[in-house]
């Protein structure tokens, strides 16, 4: 437990008397390797607007309506300001009346998570806000190369796009086998420029596309295409 960032804690809920332990600068707020607070110091230092779902989850557990407890929540750190934290914790010890006697469990920072979660909800809101108002006919594939998302441009010229694959919109088998080609390129990160003839009523159309790899921060790859004005 001292050679990660966690903290590691016993809770005896009859007295409210806590014991900490962690390697190095507390995130609950103390220095010093071992600590021994009471409960007021943490719960009155729960985020107001998280406390209620808090308490109540820890009620649940405290009294056997779930095997063990597990939440998020802001906690206000020593500098004043909010982080998040995950708490896993068990009860280990009841009395003879089942009340229980002593909890342990571990607490550690997710705050970067939540951040970088935030960050790609907000990137998300902007690339479909993108998708619906930019003149561009672009999608976006998963590695299976089924279309995950597309633009309004797109969905008006080709109306069969959304959760398409190749094979659903290529002229012939030929196309469909070519086209997965490149596909397969770009998931490995050599995109490039192609022409294609896709499947229309009556015919086929011809079309320039322009397939790149896109690799998220968590190292996720999906595929956009774009068809390229001629």
């Amino acid at each position: 437990m001292r050679a990660s960032d966690h903290v590691w804690w016993e809770w005896y809920p009859a007295s409210g008397r806590m014991v900490l332990e962690s390697a190095g600068p507390c995130l609950l707020g103390y220095d010093l390797f071992d600590g021994v607070l009471n409960r007021d110091y943490w719960a009155e230092r729960v985020h107001p607007e998280d406390a209620p779902r808090v308490m109540e989850s820890l009620q649940d557990h405290l009294d056997g309506r779930s095997p063990q407890w597990r939440v998020e929540h802001r906690f206000r750190a020593r500098d004043g300001k909010w982080i998040w934290v995950e708490e896993f914790g068990q009860v280990r010890d009841r009395n003879q009346a089942g009340e229980p006697e002593r909890m342990v469990g571990i607490t550690r920072q997710v705050h970067d998570d939540h951040c970088l979660a935030r960050l790609f909800g907000e990137a998300d809101d902007l690339l479909r806000g993108l998708c619906d108002s930019l003149p561009l006919e672009f999608w976006v594939r998963d590695l299976s190369g089924v279309v995950c998302l597309e633009s309004v441009a797109a969905a008006k010229r080709m109306p069969g796009l959304w959760r398409s694959r190749p094979e659903d919109l290529a002229a012939d088998e030929e196309e469909a086998a070519q086209w997965q080609e490149i596909l397969r390129e770009a998931a490995f990160g050599r995109g490039r420029r192609h022409v294609r003839r896709l499947a229309q009523s009556g015919g086929a159309a011809t079309v320039s596309l322009e397939t790149r790899p896109l690799t998220g921060r968590d190292g996720t790859v999906s595929i956009l295409e774009w068809i390229v004005p001629r």
